[in-house]
């Protein structure tokens, strides 16, 4: 699996790292801003690819849930974060989600392919109740009516505003946008930037993780892209090659 997708693997290494020289530094009483910027840009990254990662769907259900809850679960976090974190995650998997059932179907009617039913094995049911256990759990300790006091319609819609953004403009990595896209992005940004001056440093920091998360993801796909064509000729070279003469013939 990592030999598959290395980049991929060495930069979730990397965030995790990053992480847990906070986590220990026990000394800070509040996280610094570039931090909780990272923390969201995290978040954001998980939330996507929990809607197009390739992997089993349990395992990306249980992967937001549990890190969204340990990213507000350390020692300098309150209800407060944790309830502003869940709504986050919530938030961008939701019009994830939303983008990625209307280009499946949108596809799906181009293609006119059969479509196959949508089914649950057994032991899925029950890994996703515990995951909903779980989640469920943390929805108790955690302060909505806080997070609803701290935070405004409006700062919410510019938290939204750019992982939105490149929801709504990509479908695997960087290469889908277009210069159109990306002025629309860069657009986004710096209005969301300008609209909350003193968290300047945190979309900014927000936007950096997502945009190297995406530079990452489209590298291993270039690498992976390349490999297949690679054997593809090899084949086509072997298919092709003249045999050697066979007396038996």
């Amino acid at each position: 699996m990592f030999r598959d997708r290395p980049l991929t693997w060495l930069f979730v290494i990397a965030t995790i790292c990053v992480d847990l020289t906070q986590i220990i530094d026990g000394s800070v009483e509040a996280a610094p801003l570039w931090f909780r910027g990272f923390e969201l840009g995290q978040i954001a990254v998980l939330a996507i690819w929990a809607v197009r990662g390739r992997i089993h769907r349990l395992l990306r259900a249980s992967c937001l849930v549990l890190v969204t809850s340990f990213l507000g679960c350390f020692s300098y976090a309150t209800p407060l974060v944790m309830g502003l974190f869940s709504i986050y995650a919530f938030a961008i998997y939701v019009v994830t989600l939303v983008v990625y059932v209307y280009r499946g179907r949108r596809d799906q009617e181009e293609k006119s392919a059969a479509k196959k039913p949508f089914q649950v094995p057994l032991i899925e049911f029950f890994g996703l109740t515990i995951v909903v256990a779980i989640a469920a759990y943390f929805v108790r300790v955690v302060d909505f009516v806080g997070v609803w006091k701290l935070v405004s319609f409006w700062e919410w819609t510019i938290m939204l505003a750019i992982p939105c953004s490149f929801v709504a403009s990509t479908r695997n990595d960087l290469r889908d946008i277009g210069r159109g896209r990306a002025c629309v992005i860069v657009v986004v940004a710096i209005a969301a930037g300008w609209s909350v001056s003193d968290k300047l440093f945190m979309i900014v920091v927000q936007m950096a993780y997502i945009v190297a998360w995406m530079v990452v993801l489209g590298l291993d796909n270039v690498i992976s892209e390349a490999a297949s064509l690679r054997t593809v000729s090899d084949a086509n070279a072997q298919a092709t090659e003249p045999k050697l003469f066979n007396p038996q013939d």
